[in-house]
């Protein structure tokens, strides 16, 4: 049992897995989540989804997926924050497609 605890504890995520897990955090936690239930862009998801997408894209070796990525910087660019946000507002669309080509691409 002790064995199994040391090993546990010694594990650590690659360095490419942790910053895909906190972009899809960031972005779908702070960005997506606390704007819909605050009815507007928040700014600080903004940013916190923003951070995460820096540090993951300058990890990222794939081309196609630093693709996607910068796309999803740029649909970021067209958010204002504050701005009142639509249940159906196109940019979400937007984002979750960008979000499961990425996501295909890890088999998450």
């Amino acid at each position: 049992m002790k064995n199994q605890e040391n090993s546990q504890k010694q594990y650590e995520m690659p360095p490419l897995e942790k910053a895909r897990n906190e972009f899809f955090h960031h972005l779908s936690e702070s960005l997506v989540a606390m704007s819909r239930l605050q009815g507007i862009w928040s700014e600080a998801g903004l940013k916190s989804a923003g951070q995460a997408l820096d540090n993951f894209l300058a990890l990222v070796k794939d081309k196609q997926i630093k693709n996607w990525l910068n796309e999803l910087k740029g649909i970021f660019l067209k958010i204002k924050p504050g701005a009142a946000v639509a249940e159906d507002d196109p940019i979400f669309d937007e984002i979750s497609d960008k979000m499961n080509l990425i996501a295909k691409e890890f088999d998450i």
